[in-house]
């Protein structure tokens, strides 16, 4: 009798520490959630605003200001913005709490949506996506997800580009590691690049307050949750080596199908 009822008492700890563990980590994402919207959202509404108010002032300044349709065009590109931060949120939170499906993915299909969509985002400046191919179609397990993958990360190449000709290369190869074969995507920009101590920093969940550091918002935290649902790796190097300076190399690796 002594021994059940010490075998109960354990059992009821466990089950407490799991309870805790589920809330401590529910807290931690609705503090997540909330910080993102708390940053990225105000950062939204101020540009509208501010366009909003500049929109009213044309009548006197016609010439100074700029056209309306310029500034309309940036009232819109702002709520779409907004649009994708909430459905990223979504898609972040579908990704924690629920098992990740994974089916055959042809890799080409979606980079080739992903570069059509940074092309018509790109307003002011020319833009040049190169994909180096290894062959005509090439597939991994992964799901409808890796679209979100490539978007943002060509997103942050084009944003963060101070250059007037945007450049990105991406080049696909394959490698094996411990007998497993990957899918190896490297994306190289021509972009302002990110120092040492900020590359680990980009994929961490949270806003930035270092408004230097690349991946504000949930972006890259996204593409860093996806590509782990899919057995895969994320990371940041240098293009040019030994100067961040000129630019960046996003490398995805994905299990290859068999």
């Amino acid at each position: 009798m002594e021994h059940r009822d010490v075998t109960e008492h354990q059992n009821a700890e466990q089950e407490l520490r799991k309870s805790e563990k589920l809330y401590r980590d529910a807290y931690e994402r609705a503090n997540f959630y909330k910080d993102i919207f708390t940053h990225d959202m105000n950062n939204i509404f101020h540009n509208i605003q501010f366009s909003a108010e500049l929109i009213s002032m044309l009548k006197d300044n016609v010439d100074k200001i700029g056209s309306p349709e310029d500034l309309f065009t940036t009232i819109i590109h702002q709520i779409d913005r907004g649009s994708k931060l909430i459905e990223n949120v979504r898609k972040l939170s579908k990704l924690e709490e629920s098992e990740v499906i994974l089916q055959d993915i042809d890799i080409y299909e979606f980079l080739t949506n992903a570069v059509l969509f940074a092309k018509k985002s790109v307003r002011g400046k020319e833009i040049e996506i190169k994909i180096s191919k290894t062959k005509e179609n090439v597939f991994v397990e992964a799901n409808e997800f890796l679209l979100d993958v490539f978007e943002n990360i060509l997103h942050n190449a084009t944003k963060y580009n101070k250059n007037p000709i945007i450049k990105v290369q991406i080049i696909i190869s394959k490698e094996e590691k411990n007998g497993i074969k990957f899918v190896k995507m490297e994306f190289l920009d021509n972009g302002i690049g990110i120092d040492d101590k900020s590359k680990e920093l980009i994929f961490r969940k949270g806003y930035k307050k270092d408004k230097n550091i690349r991946g504000m918002g949930i972006g890259l935290s996204l593409v860093k949750k996806i590509i782990e649902s899919f057995k895969g790796k994320v990371w940041v190097e240098n293009r040019i080596q030994d100067d961040y300076t000129l630019g960046s190399n996003f490398v995805v690796e994905i299990p290859e199908l068999d």
